[in-house]
């Protein structure tokens, strides 16, 4: 699923209001760190992520999380990553 311009548009703007639900660190990449992203997205579909250690791969990290957590990038800005996924189970419920 890739987000449309428009779509990127406004779910960046409705990111701006909220705090990271994770934090990259020295621990790095780890299982845990997917497991909380991974729950994070399915609790809130929009989540922000900071990065602590500014780190020269950090865009290769970004498109990382995102195939772990079959997510899309919203947005990078800084030390600060914007992830989707669109929660499909709660919208079915709801038909």
């Amino acid at each position: 699923m890739a987000l449309s311009k428009e779509e990127k548009k406004e779910l960046k703007s409705k990111a701006h209001h909220i705090e990271p639900t994770a934090i990259y660190g020295k621990n790095g990449l780890t299982d845990a760190f997917i497991d909380q992203v991974s729950l994070s997205l399915k609790s809130h579909e929009l989540i922000k992520i900071k990065f602590i250690k500014s780190k020269e791969e950090k865009k290769a990290i970004f498109s990382t999380i995102a195939e772990k957590t079959a997510s899309e990038i919203v947005s990078s800005i800084g030390n600060i990553l914007i992830l989707y996924k669109e929660d499909l189970e709660s919208k079915k419920k709801k038909s």
